[in-house]
């Protein structure tokens, strides 16, 4: 979502700029003239794998009597996400209006959610959003996540949702490494708007904004964080550069946020010792 172009030019430019993993959406399997399995095939003939597919929405907490209905939506998303070869799809935080905020009910539905993922084979990725109706904060993702107890079912990070918020990372250090699964950077300017149209039109690459992102960074990696870092960056301006060009950018931004910050833990284990 960070590149415009085809599914053929995207995969080209990450895999030029040096990435060697990838997210997939839907919006890019709807304008992908081939099957799942086709863009799995597209994706390993650059060298690339695809790690995620992205988002599910709207799964807990529904309506019981439309809840049949919700199965099959997500039985049709993990059997793409198997198509295409990936390990887990991101599940994002509900935002339905007719939810129930029922913590037991939106654990139930996900541990269900989670054993249908377990029987394919796969892995669920769970991500507040920072304008969900129960789930706006990570704190409130992992007392989900915790009480899903899966080991196939574990939490997903966005940095902008949470800095976005003004939310204080200092408590990722309460959350063992192993429960995140992904850590979905990108970096904004301060603006006072709604969060949803800043996240959607303002985001911009580590470096480029104002967000502290090594301090974000700095909790997880201290406690042993050792999974993906992607980028998701929605912004009109990257959709109008040349994907080539964006990619190249974005993975140099990323190694440099990535160095600087064990640089810093590094500095931080040094004075410890002396």
């Amino acid at each position: 979502m960070t590149l415009n172009g085809t599914l053929t030019e995207k995969f080209d430019a990450i895999a030029a700029a040096g990435f060697r993993h990838v997210e997939l959406a839907q919006a890019d399997l709807a304008g992908f003239e081939g099957t799942a399995q086709e863009a799995g095939r597209l994706a390993d003939s650059y060298g690339l794998k695809i790690i995620v597919f992205q988002p599910f929405r709207d799964f807990e907490g529904r309506p019981r009597d439309e809840f049949d209905h919700h199965l099959e939506r997500a039985r049709v998303a993990l059997r793409t996400t198997r198509a295409l070869g990936a390990e887990m799809l991101l599940v994002c935080g509900t935002v339905a209006d007719d939810a129930v905020g029922d913590a037991d009910v939106l654990v139930a539905d996900l541990r269900i959610l989670a054993d249908l993922a377990a029987d394919a084979g796969l892995k669920i990725g769970y991500e507040s959003l920072a304008w969900g109706k129960f789930s706006r904060r990570y704190r409130d993702a992992w007392r989900i996540v915790d009480g899903v107890d899966r080991p196939n079912f574990g939490l997903v990070l966005d940095t902008f949702h949470t800095l976005a918020l003004g939310d204080d990372p200092a408590r990722l250090a309460d959350i063992p490494a192993e429960r995140i699964f992904l850590i979905q950077v990108a970096d904004a300017p301060y603006l006072s708007c709604d969060v949803l149209q800043w996240s959607r039109k303002h985001r911009c690459l580590p470096g480029e904004g104002s967000f502290d992102l090594r301090g974000f960074l700095t909790f997880p990696m201290r406690n042993g964080y050792a999974g993906p870092l992607s980028l998701e960056i929605f912004s009109d301006q990257s959709g109008a550069d040349r994907p080539a060009d964006v990619a190249l950018r974005a993975y140099r931004s990323l190694c440099k946020l990535e160095y600087d910050t064990r640089r810093g833990l590094i500095g931080d284990r040094d004075r410890l010792v002396s």
